[in-house]
């Protein structure tokens, strides 16, 4: 029995500025810039329109034992899908073919190869209630992918399937017997009536940083999963949540670090380039440098910074007991008042491994550090404009250290 690719999905991908394969249909915005408007995380990466029902014919392609009908309720263009599904209950296996509707996917490749390098199809969907919505690809009677979707009522929501498991390639050989079926449910279970409108391939690979030629990392998107890879050092590769229900989100990434965040379980989950890990301020790590912090995140320092330049911040969310460390981040905190910030270090009975500062209120500029007359420039600013710092030196004594932004880019 060939493997079924499960995922849950409600994407959230970085995607297109490519032009759409079948001629766009007679409206005012070209129909790449109309998705683009409907959702903004798609730019950047190739597109494929396989069906946009903004004619009359698209819906040859469509099978049902309700037959699908053209809607003016549309996510780009003048037109879309409306299908009414059958009746029947969710264990109905006599009302099947009234709650699926088919579309035969082989017949607008047009020449085109799946998979190829193409990561995700799907199509949007609008439900008329709270739906749980399944898309399936089949090759003849088999499904080869799955993707499942908990989608609002009155909303378009995109529902794609990952192309880019390696299994899949086998089962895709044969490009003549593909179809996607869609099936929508309300919460009791009862098939229920779904607009659908722009069918798509979507290449969203893409090099969000690479500074591994200079020691550090690369990272990088395809398909759902997210690649975090230190050559010789370690690899960690996260699954989206779009594609799963605990999967996670990258919402910070940089020379330094990558911050993910989930709704499962576990809800913070960072990376530092020297391999520490914290999820949920809980440290790990599979490398030498990672596990020499660990005692230093269990043993803050004691952190004294000169008032006349900044002050401690014993107040973030994370910091579990006020000391300015933050457990969550492994991070200390500081309030900068001028550009020069003094901070003096006092090992707490172990020493204080590649400290990392999370700095406020620094002036734009270039941002080093200066320890007993060694000059480190190893910073990265955050999305709220905070400045981050990661100090790749062991601390065993009260040691003072000068944090500096210059904004004439002179250290």
């Amino acid at each position: 029995m060939s493997p079924v690719v499960k995922i849950f999905a409600s994407l959230t991908v970085a995607a297109l500025v490519g032009c759409a394969d079948r001629p766009p249909a007679p409206t005012a915005i070209p129909f790449v810039y109309q998705l683009q408007r409907q959702d903004d995380s798609l730019k950047g990466h190739r597109l494929r329109t396989l069906l946009d029902f903004e004619h009359e014919s698209d819906l040859v392609f469509v099978q049902s034992s309700r037959t699908p009908m053209r809607s003016t309720v549309t996510h780009t263009g003048q037109g879309a899908m409306r299908w009414e599904a059958g009746g029947g209950s969710a264990n109905d296996d006599s009302a099947k073919d009234a709650s699926e509707l088919r579309m035969r996917i082989s017949s607008v490749l047009f020449g085109t190869r799946l998979p190829d390098t193409w990561t995700l199809l799907g199509c949007y969907v609008r439900p008329q209630l709270n739906a749980n919505i399944g898309l399936s690809l089949f090759h003849g009677n088999t499904q080869v992918a799955q993707a499942l979707l908990v989608a609002p009522a009155g909303q378009w929501t995109l529902l794609s399937l990952d192309l880019t498991d390696p299994t899949l390639a086998a089962h895709l050989a044969d490009n003549s017997q593909l179809s996607l079926r869609l099936n929508v449910r309300n919460q009791s279970g009862t098939p229920i009536a779904c607009d659908v409108d722009d069918v798509l391939l979507i290449d969203n690979s893409v090099t969000l940083l690479d500074t591994s030629a200079q020691g550090g990392w690369k990272i990088a998107r395809r398909g759902y999963t997210t690649t975090i890879d230190a050559p010789g050092r370690f690899r960690v590769t996260a699954i989206a949540a779009a594609a799963k229900r605990d999967g996670w989100v990258l919402t910070e990434y940089n020379a330094c670090r990558a911050v993910l965040r989930s709704d499962g379980p576990t809800k913070r989950w960072i990376i530092y380039n020297d391999g520490r890990q914290l999820r949920d301020g809980k440290m790990q790590s599979g490398t030498d440098a990672g596990r020499a912090s660990t005692e230093s995140h269990l043993k803050p320092a004691d952190v004294e910074v000169e008032a006349s330049t900044g002050q401690l911040n014993r107040h973030t969310s994370g910091d579990i007991d006020n000391d300015g460390y933050n457990e969550q981040s492994g991070a200390y905190q500081i309030k900068a008042v001028t550009p020069r910030v003094e901070v003096t270090m006092r090992p707490a009975g172990t020493p204080a491994v590649a400290p990392v500062f999370e700095i406020s209120g620094l002036t734009p500029g270039r941002v080093s550090a200066t320890i007993e007359g060694r000059l480190i420039q190893a910073s990265a600013v955050l999305p709220d404009g905070r400045v981050l710092i990661v100090l790749p030196v062991r601390i065993e004594r009260p040691t003072t250290l000068i944090i500096k932004s210059s904004p004439d880019n002179r250290s």
